[in-house]
């Protein structure tokens, strides 16, 4: 059953890992008993189980994590601590990081405690993003791999941002309806499945959620990371582990736990299929300036699907979109 809970948490991208790289852990502001840890890892976009951890029973003022990294170009490790009594946030998180090996830390980032919606800790929550200069966006159109409608290709430098984990649920979107935020969706689904909804319903929920709607170029910058990807994960296998699309022949989205295959660099899930998801942005099409979405949906085209791809829906669309939140960090 969803509740309101705090979560709070420690992200830290490496790269360059050897097999055999090790990173200890140790993380503070644990101390109150009601505040429990969650540990993440991803490698290369995937799921990964360290080779080893250790995790002390019981919540005093410090836990101590070590762990073996697996051999991956990219390792994202994220700790969640969250609030088991509710949503006090009168917790905070530190942590002191040692290593051994070649690994390169590119970034170590503690997000204040968050109160919110979740179907289990660490759903919903938002991944700070760290920023970056030299970013290609765009692709020359009618080049392999590339977006039909695709920006025109340019460098960039992206900001610091957080971007929500999942797309927005059904559970998390039916707090704001009942806190008299947000308008009643066409078709409600499950506590854990992505919510689908109207441009004008997804900057409402945003703006309930303490953040907004992606630009254009910020989603994309996320999406290709580190090195321009095709899709959100690292190379170009489409299939139904990796993305729900037209060809898996569903009816509708599906949970925000699904297709771990196709986990993003930075641990996003489903920035490609289940639902197209509304930027802030528009662009003029045949059919006349319409929201553009991103990442493709449940429906979708398998080039619907590429990173440079971009796709413009009726305001009003129901169905097929959703969203997933931004929030700057200044």
């Amino acid at each position: 059953m969803s509740r309101r809970v705090a979560l709070a948490s420690i992200v830290l991208v490496a790269t360059g890992c050897s097999s055999g790289d090790f990173l200890l852990v140790k993380v503070s502001g644990l101390s109150k008993s009601s505040v429990g840890l969650r540990v993440e890892l991803s490698a290369d976009g995937r799921s990964a189980t360290p080779e080893s951890y250790s995790l002390p029973e019981g919540h005093g003022d410090a836990l101590t994590l070590g762990l073996k990294l697996p051999l991956a170009s990219v390792v994202l490790f994220q700790a969640i601590a969250f609030n088991v009594e509710g949503c006090a946030t009168d917790f905070g998180l530190g942590a002191s990081i040692e290593r051994t090996g070649s690994t390169d830390l590119k970034m170590v980032n503690f997000t204040k405690p968050v109160c919110g919606v979740y179907d289990k800790p660490g759903a919903a929550h938002r991944v700070r993003i760290a920023p970056r200069t030299d970013v290609s966006i765009g692709c020359a159109r009618g080049t392999t791999d590339c977006g039909m409608y695709a920006l025109s290709p340019r460098t960039i430098s992206t900001p610091l941002l957080d971007m929500d984990r999942f797309e927005v649920t059904g559970a998390a979107y039916a707090a704001c309806v009942g806190a008299g935020r947000c308008s009643q969706v066409l078709y409600d689904v499950d506590d854990d499945v992505a919510q689908p909804m109207t441009w004008a319903q997804a900057k409402a929920y945003c703006t309930f959620a303490g953040g907004r709607l992606p630009t254009e170029i910020e989603w994309e910058a996320v999406a290709r990371a580190p090195n321009g990807r095709v899709y959100p994960w690292d190379g170009t296998t489409l299939d139904c582990n990796h993305a729900l699309y037209g060809a898996c022949n569903h009816t509708g989205p599906i949970s925000v736990f699904a297709n771990t295959d196709g986990l993003s660099a930075f641990g996003l899930s489903h920035m490609a299929g289940n639902l197209a998801e509304w930027t802030s942005d528009s662009a003029p099409t045949a059919s006349g300036t319409l929201p553009t979405t991103r990442g493709g949906g449940w429906s979708s085209s398998a080039g619907e699907l590429l990173t440079t791809e971009r796709v413009g829906y009726l305001e009003d669309t129901n169905t097929l979109v959703g969203t997933r939140c931004v929030s700057d960090v200044n």
